[in-house]
């Protein structure tokens, strides 16, 4: 997976996300700063999606990243009507999968 194929990340940009969402704190600018990364992938949309979806299942992870990893996905649909190629793919990624990421929490 290496190599750059349509619509998915590489295993070192893989690796970047899951390290950014490790690390996300409920500050404005961590928040953006991953916003940033993720708008600029937009076309592996999907992936990133799930990558987040998965993070948010993890039940040992503590309260304020789960509010971080929400802000995001926040900031994403705010964002999804930005003119950057593919923005719009996050509101339709995360509405598929919103029910699949909130309904455990509750």
């Amino acid at each position: 997976r290496e190599s750059l194929n349509k619509g998915q990340l590489t295993n070192a940009q893989r690796d970047k996300l899951e390290d950014m969402l490790r690390g996300l704190t409920i500050e404005k600018e961590n928040v953006g700063d991953c916003m940033l990364w993720c708008l600029q992938h937009a076309d592996a949309a999907e992936e990133i999606v799930e990558c987040i979806g998965e993070s948010l299942s993890i039940l040992q992870t503590p309260p304020t990243v789960k509010a971080a990893r929400f802000f995001l996905c926040n900031d994403l649909l705010y964002n999804s009507c930005a003119e950057v190629p593919n923005a719009s793919s996050f509101r339709t990624k995360l509405e598929s999968r919103l029910g699949e990421i909130v309904i455990p929490l509750l």
